[in-house]
């Protein structure tokens, strides 16, 4: 048995979610499964876990956005699956996340909490630039890169600054 964690990327309003990119990870997660001849159990940030299910594939776990409306994270996801990884004994765990700098941070969270990383092919994600994405930093290459070193070398804010829900 091994673990999958699926997180999300970009975000519009609930009722326009999945978004293309999330759509996109769903798909990938279910290519995955494809080609697992071992049983899989599912953590999935509630935007992939939409796409999931419409689909047809079960998640084991869904990652739900907080009560308080605080940004729900990368970070965030990874804890809640590793509580259930650790309880279920799974130490092997396939991240899936955009090739485009955030699988490279989850793979790391994963290596860096003792479970071992198995890579497995994800795609091209992209990125969602309509104007319904609520994440401006999520609808380019550039505006993403600015975010991701905004925050891991000025310790920038992220998210919705407390703007997450609808």
């Amino acid at each position: 048995m091994i673990g999958l964690v699926a997180f999300s990327f970009g975000l519009r309003t609930s009722d326009t979610e999945p978004n293309p990119c999330n759509q996109r990870l769903g798909l990938a997660v279910q290519s995955i499964l494809t080609a697992e001849p071992t049983e899989v159990i599912i953590v999935s940030q509630w935007e992939v876990a939409k796409q999931l299910e419409a689909i047809g594939i079960k998640t084991n776990h869904v990652v739900n956005l907080r009560d308080d409306g605080e940004y729900l994270d990368t970070r965030d996801v990874w804890n809640e699956a590793k509580v259930l990884f650790d309880k279920l004994g799974i130490r092997e765990v396939v991240p899936v996340a955009n090739p485009y700098l955030q699988l490279f941070y989850a793979k790391k969270m994963v290596k860096d909490d003792g479970f071992q990383v198995l890579s497995k092919p994800i795609g091209r994600i992209g990125f969602d630039n309509s104007p319904q994405n609520t994440q401006a930093w999520t609808r380019n290459r550039l505006a993403f890169t600015k975010q991701v070193i905004k925050i891991v070398f000025f310790g920038g804010n992220h998210g919705h600054y407390s703007r997450q829900k609808d």
